[in-house]
């Protein structure tokens, strides 16, 4: 892969994390083995980055809002889980705040 096209995909997934940010006020911060999985995905199925992250993460704001409830976090790290199954990740990180806040309310 040229380095002008990663360096292009790589702004356009800092780019969508911008917007996401803007729109629904979380974070998400892409770890090196989602961005490498991202811009395979893109290469394999000749979608954009932004098409890609949009299909993946477009039902996220409803379990971050639960998250940012339980937890009060506002940032989060997207691994490569997330990038293979989002859904499965994010249902993860609910029940992972559900089990935090749950302790720090005994």
């Amino acid at each position: 892969m040229c380095n002008t096209i990663a360096t292009i995909m790589i702004l356009e997934i800092k780019r969508f994390s911008a917007d996401f940010e803007a729109r629904h006020g979380y974070s998400l911060e892409f770890m090196p083995l989602a961005v490498s999985a991202l811009i395979s995905e893109a290469q394999q199925t000749g979608q954009s980055i932004h098409e890609i992250c949009n299909n993946k993460f477009n039902n996220f704001k409803e379990g971050l809002n639960e998250i940012n409830l339980n937890t009060s976090q506002t940032v989060f790290k997207v691994g490569r889980l997330a990038i293979d199954n989002p859904a499965e990740e994010l249902k993860n990180w609910v029940a992972r705040s559900t089990e935090i806040a749950s302790l720090n309310n005994k």
